[in-house]
């Protein structure tokens, strides 16, 4: 599996998720990341981001009702956050076409391509 440092152009992705959704991927659009191939689907999976969008991006992802674990419980995840605690079991997987990779920064396992 490969591993790109890339670029997320999310501001025109769609999305009948709602607001939230919608919002998340505002958030997104611009912030530099590293992402890895998804081998499951035809995308990529997010693995991470220091830009301050990509924390905010997420704070938002945890509010949902259904699997948020931070809901209205900003200093929590803030500290959790700041200390490397955070851990979600959400992937955050995106299509390639809201992805521009800037470079291959590394491999994981066997490239059997």
């Amino acid at each position: 599996m490969k591993i790109y440092k890339a670029i997320l152009h999310t501001e025109n992705h769609l999305d009948n998720g709602g607001k939230n959704t919608n919002d998340f991927y505002s958030l997104l659009d611009g912030v530099e990341c590293v992402v890895a191939e998804n081998i499951c689907a035809s995308g990529f999976c997010i693995i991470g981001s220091d830009d301050p969008k990509y924390k905010e991006a997420i704070y938002l992802s945890e509010q949902d009702e259904m699997g948020g674990s931070y809901i209205d419980e900003r200093e929590r995840f803030d500290k959790d956050w700041e200390d490397g605690e955070y851990f979600s079991d959400e992937s955050i997987l995106i299509e390639k076409e809201f992805v521009e990779i800037v470079e291959l920064i590394g491999c994981m396992g066997i490239d059997l391509s």
